[in-house]
C-alpha cells in the first residue's frame, strides 16, 4: 500500500479543519466565489513579491503565511499570520507599516468605496507552505535543489521532521527527475500525527518544477 501524499483529508477532524465555510444565497455564490479567488491570487502575487522593508541598513522579508477570509455585513474582515525571515530582528512597528501598505493596496484593487476592509494579523510558525514558496523561490533562481540554501532552510525548521520532494527538470538538465531532502520522520500513515502539507510550482526556465513539503510538528 503506497504512502497518502495529500494528508488533510487523511487527517480531517482529528488534527485539522475544513478549509472553508460556505453560508451564501444561490444567486451571491458566483460573485462571492469569485471574489474570494481573485483575493487569494492577489495576495499570492503580493507575498511573491517579497515585499522588502528597508531599515538599519538590513533588508528584511514579511510573507503572509495563512489568511482566513470572513464577511461581515458589508465588510470583508482579513486575519492574516504574517512571519519575517529575520522575525528577532523586526520590530513591532515593522508589521503595522506592511498591513498599511496591504490595505492601501486592496482598497485600489478592488475599488470598494462602500464597503470597508478590516485587517487582523498576527505573527504565526512557519508552515509547509511557507517552505515550500521560499524553496521555489530559490529553485527560480537557479539554485540548485540540493544546495546549502536549501538545507539551510531545513535546518532553521524547529519541528519534529521534514520532507521535501521536487521534481521537474532539476539542475538545469532537459530530462525531468525527481529528488527529496528530509530530516526527521514524517509518517504519512499515522492518522493521530500532526502533519502540515504544502504544494508550490516554481516557474523556472527550464519548465515548471513542483515542490511538495510535508512537516510533522511537535506535540
Amino acid at each position: 500500500m503506497g504512502q497518502k501524499i495529500v494528508v488533510n483529508s487523511l487527517h480531517l477532524k482529528k488534527n485539522k479543519n475544513w478549509n472553508s465555510f460556505w453560508y451564501v444565497d444561490f444567486n451571491a455564490y458566483l460573485p462571492v466565489f469569485r471574489e474570494d479567488l481573485y483575493l487569494y491570487l492577489y495576495l499570492r502575487s503580493f507575498s511573491k513579491l517579497k515585499y522588502n522593508i528597508l531599515k538599519r541598513k538590513h533588508l528584511y522579508q514579511i510573507e503572509i503565511v495563512k489568511c482566513f477570509i470572513y464577511r461581515i455585513d458589508k465588510s470583508l474582515v482579513l486575519n492574516l499570520q504574517l512571519m519575517g525571515l529575520k522575525t528577532k530582528q523586526l520590530k513591532k512597528s515593522d508589521f503595522p507599516f506592511f498591513m498599511k501598505q496591504l490595505l492601501i493596496r486592496l482598497k485600489n484593487f478592488f475599488n470598494y468605496k462602500n464597503n470597508r476592509f478590516v485587517i487582523y494579523y498576527k505573527i504565526g510558525k512557519s508552515t509547509a507552505l511557507f517552505t515550500a514558496l521560499r524553496v521555489a523561490t530559490l529553485l527560480e533562481k537557479r539554485v540548485r535543489f540540493q544546495s546549502q540554501m536549501v538545507k539551510k532552510i531545513i535546518k532553521q525548521l524547529n519541528v519534529a521532521g521534514i520532507r521535501i520532494s521536487c521534481k521537474g527538470r532539476l539542475n538545469f538538465v532537459d530530462r525531468a527527475t525527481k529528488a527529496q531532502l528530509s530530516s526527521g520522520s514524517v509518517p504519512l500513515q499515522t492518522i493521530k500525527a500532526n502533519i502540515d502539507y504544502g504544494l508550490i510550482v516554481a516557474n523556472t526556465k527550464k519548465g515548471l518544477q513542483s515542490v511538495k513539503v510535508w512537516i510533522l510538528n511537535k506535540e
